[in-house]
């Protein structure tokens, strides 16, 4: 065997060292060079040989110089820095990103964009689901509710809660609290406000003490008390500029004047609250007083230290059956749910919100199986480099600490990126997710960055460890020699990035077809017909006054003035009004039962939407009539009725009503009969409501949304029911503005103090009800074409990089006679094959995950064919795409100069 000591110092002589410096060099590359000669060996190589391929490696004067730099620098390092082999490793880290800055920043923005969408997210998912509410011991908090027996929930009846407040033990305290919407009057004009009427203990209950002022004693909430109002803070500081001298100043709301002693603390109320008043002064006003009467209340407690949703909820549910058997008419088959209250806030947006943050996973595995295939790239370029690290003595563990280092510093310039990424979006994010709004809003805050400092070490694991082992895998002699062209390992490292490449197009594809199905929900809600024609339709709600001592027959002739008025306009061809405007919040529903059978029991007495609308309302909105008539003045007119429930129901029982039925309703209620002429009760029996005839059937309209199923619906005339506000709706061909200030012009002439707000069409209100699965299209839409581009990019990459390796194969084929076009067929069919072994992981991801999709779809199966096939043609068009150009390159290599590069 060679002195392999004595034949490096040959080497080395010509390069002058110290005797010192030249021991370090020979001791660290004497091990080196008996392996490879070993290797060389074992091989089948003759000794001679093997000892001049191995001495022809080693002398290199390059090799030798770097390694004896190296050997000085390391040194140099030790005296300075001791010990602190971690933060040699990040300072030589920072050297290597900044040597090689154009790929530093791709990564960068690759991963930002990954951790931004993620940390977006987070903060949405931390709303709804992990960060308490900003409410003093907010676990104790919850929401009561009534459940009827046809399932789901409705407000609580002030009767029932003042019972359950009397009979419950669970609670520390409880409230209840109605939002309606009222006019403000000020010298500057009229404005609508939302009114909380709320019981004594509302804001005790959630905790917030006053900012300003006090809060509501028992006294203020009794009959006969002082009118006082608490504003909330948001309207302190808008109408207010946050004046500390507010209280004791007056505020006119309709025709109240309400004395301020207080503003609430910085909470903000879910059903949305501009000023506050005792729920006493709006018994009579809103007829909370009856059982039956279920108007926009909710109900909060707080309960005892020690008690749990589960014993307060079986409490509660013994309390509603009581209560049942005591009001069997009003309460009869209902029930009482007991929810907490930050899963009662946030359940409309639990399910998007945790879709979406599933998707900006995959996303964030689609970009770092992107950057790991570009360090793998990059790990065959800096194989020399390893080598000679190897070499002079480090180890692996070192090396693969060194490149996680690296990983490690990419990824936390990737959260900085993705944190202002983040930032960028939140503003949007709160359009796609209000109700994260009332559970305290989205930002930036520590758990959030913890949130993106956790994500950027996982990150740095899920891209750089790969690539660090794969790199430090390698032969050191063969390495040296071929510079970093081919090496031991090479084969390995190909197959891992072309796994990476399958699985950003699995990923990729189940991101795509998400995306493609939450469309095709959009376009068949589109697409479905709505039950009226919306075009050239325009819509403009009336707001007539609210006092107490209003006259609710004006209302009425308020509205026949402006109708008749608008249908001799020149241009307008339908003209009618409605109190409750498809698309605008329907939640007027009525019970009602058959007078010719007998009366059903309480748990079973139907239940429908109801409406007051005129007669032209119809033609208007183009519903056909099916069957019968629609209203005529021979129905009667409201007389004067001053708007008090006591007298207004008084007035019910001595008249037999008018009214229209939708088809469902007739086909579900009056099965294989006519309905016209048949009569129902409205209202519950305890209610003795009124005698009601059906004098027509109109067609089938969609009130909640496109989305959304079609209810039993009835019409009373708006010459007879009393209605409160309403909705004036024309067709017409001249434009929405020109309709809305010939509307004005009319309510000013007549009712000047009446409102009328903002003017629509019908087509606005029938997107906006879209809105949310709009959004959700947009927001995955976002994170699927994210996807594809990196994976297109991946692909591309991978491609550019075998026919980088494979040049003097290229070379050989064409100098054997292959053509240019056999070449590029040859990158495209394999990049194809991993685009194709990726769609067909994906598609069937997608199939086992479709589930968690299902039941945010509307009009497509979840495993629709058509879009799963759209997915994947796309998948594979933009393979060719990504593939076209590195075979155009293969195919114009010149074969001779391909050759001899080797």
């Amino acid at each position: 065997m060679p002195d392999w000591q004595q034949l490096i110092r040959e080497q080395l002589a010509s390069l002058h060292l110290q005797p010192e410096r030249e021991a370090e060099i020979v001791e660290e590359f004497a091990q080196h060079a008996e392996d490879r000669y070993q290797e060389l060996r074992s091989g089948g190589q003759e000794e001679a040989e093997a000892v001049r391929i191995t001495l022809e490696e080693l002398s290199d004067r390059e090799t030798l110089t770097s390694g004896l730099h190296g050997v000085e620098r390391r040194e140099a390092r030790d005296r300075v820095l001791p010990g602190s082999g971690l933060w040699r490793d990040v300072r030589y880290g920072f050297r290597s990103l900044r040597n090689s800055l154009g790929f530093s920043l791709v990564v960068i923005a690759v991963l930002g964009i990954g951790i931004g969408s993620n940390v977006a997210m987070f903060t949405v998912v931390d709303a709804a689901f992990l960060r308490p509410l900003r409410l003093p011991e907010p676990e104790r908090l919850v929401q009561l509710q009534e459940t009827p027996p046809s399932g789901g929930s409705m407000p609580v009846s002030y009767p029932n809660f003042v019972d359950w407040q009397r009979l419950s033990q669970s609670f520390e305290s409880i409230a209840i609290g109605g939002s309606f919407e009222e006019t403000l009057r000020q010298s500057g004009g009229y404005e609508r406000i939302r009114v909380g009427y709320v019981s004594a203990d509302f804001h005790k209950t959630y905790g917030v003490p006053p900012a300003i002022g006090r809060g509501f004693a028992e006294s203020d909430d009794r009959a006969g008390a002082e009118p006082v109002a608490i504003l909330s803070y948001r309207f302190w500081q808008s109408h207010f500029a946050g004046d500390p001298g507010v209280t004791g100043r007056t505020l006119q709301i309709d025709d109240q004047m309400w004395t301020i002693v207080g503003v609430a603390g910085s909470f903000q109320w879910h059903r949305g609250g501009d000023v506050f008043v005792p729920i006493a002064f709006g018994q009579s006003k809103y007829g909370l007083s009856m059982r039956e009467n279920h108007s926009s209340t909710g109900v909060i407690a707080r309960l005892k230290p020690g008690v749990s949703v589960v014993q307060a909820r079986t409490e509660m549910q013994q309390i509603a059956a009581q209560l049942a058997k005591q009001y069997p008419g009003a309460n009869g088959g209902n029930s009482a749910s007991v929810v907490p209250l930050r899963e009662f806030m946030s359940g409309g947006i639990r399910q998007p919100a945790l879709l979406m943050f599933g998707a900006v996973g995959l996303l964030l595995l689609i970009a770092c199986a992107n950057v790991a295939g570009l360090l793998l790239a990059r790990a065959a370029v800096r194989q020399r480099e390893i080598a000679i690290r190897t070499a002079l003595g480090a180890s692996r563990l070192e090396l693969v600490r060194q490149l996680l280092t690296e990983s490690l510093l990419l990824a936390l310039g990737s959260a900085l990126t993705g944190l202002v990424v983040a930032r960028l979006s939140f503003e949007w994010l709160l359009t796609v997710f209000p109700a994260a709004e009332s559970l305290g809003g989205i930002g930036l805050d520590l758990r959030v960055l913890a949130f993106s400092v956790a994500a950027a070490g996982l990150t740095a694991v899920l891209f750089g460890l790969a690539p660090a082992i794969q790199s430090t895998r390698l032969n050191v002699a063969q390495a040296i020699r071929t510079g970093g062209r081919a090496s031991r390992g090479s084969s390995v490292r190909g197959r891992t990035r072309k796994l990476l490449v399958v699985g950003q197009v699995a990923m990729a594809v189940v991101l795509s077809i998400g995306a493609g199905l939450l469309v095709r929900s959009l376009m068949a809600a589109f697409q479905t017909d709505p039950g009226f024609r919306p075009e050239h339709v325009v819509a403009v709600p009336i707001q007539p006054p609210d006092r107490k001592t209003a006259d609710l027959s004006d209302n009425a002739r308020l509205l026949r003035e402006v109708t008749d008025r608008l249908a001799a306009t020149p241009g307008v061809l339908a003209v009618g009004a409605i109190d409750q405007m498809p698309f605008k919040n329907v939640d007027s529903y009525g019970d009602f039962y058959r007078d010719d059978r007998p009366v059903p029991a309480p748990a079973a007495i139907p239940n429908a939407m109801k409406a007051s609308a005129t007669s032209g309302y119809f033609a208007a909105m183009g519903i056909p009539l099916l069957k019968g008539r629609l209203f005529v003045p021979a129905d009667g007119y409201l007389p004067s009725l001053p708007r008090d429930l006591s007298r207004v129901l008084a007035y019910l029982r001595t008249v037999e009503m008018a009214a229209v039925i939708n088809q469902t309703m007739a086909s579900r209620y009056w099965p294989g009969e006519d309905p016209i002429g048949k009569t129902f009760r409205f209202g519950p029996p305890s209610m003795k409501g009124p005698r009601v005839r059906i004098i027509g059937v109109v067609g089938d309209s969609r009130q909640h949304g496109l989305d959304q199923p079609i209810e039993p619906q009835y019409y009373f005339s708006a010459n007879l029911f009393p209605i409160l506000s309403a909705t004036i709706v024309v067709r017409t061909s001249r434009e929405p503005a020109e309709i809305g200030s010939l509307i004005r012009t009319i309510v000013n002439e007549n009712q000047p103090e009446a409102m009328v707000t903002q003017v629509e069409t019908l087509e606005t209100m029938m997107d906006r009800s879209l809105a949310g699965r709009r959004n959700n299209v947009l927001l995955l839409g976002l994170f699927s074409a994210i996807a594809l581009l990196l994976a297109a990019f991946g692909l591309y990459a991978t491609m550019a990089y075998t026919v980088a390796q494979r040049t003097q194969e290229m070379g050989l084929r064409m100098a054997l006679g292959a053509a240019a076009a056999d070449v590029r067929g040859l990158v495209v069919r394999e990049g194809l094959v991993l685009a194709g072994a990726g769609v067909a992981v994906g598609l069937l991801a997608a199939v086992v995950g479709a589930r968690v999709l299902a039941s945010m779809l509307y009009g497509v199966a979840a495993t629709d064919a058509t879009t799963y096939a759209g997915a994947a043609s796309l998948m594979v068009a933009i393979t060719l795409a990504a593939s076209y150009v590195p075979a155009w390159r293969a195919s114009r290599v010149d074969p001779m100069t391909a050759l001899r590069s080797e």
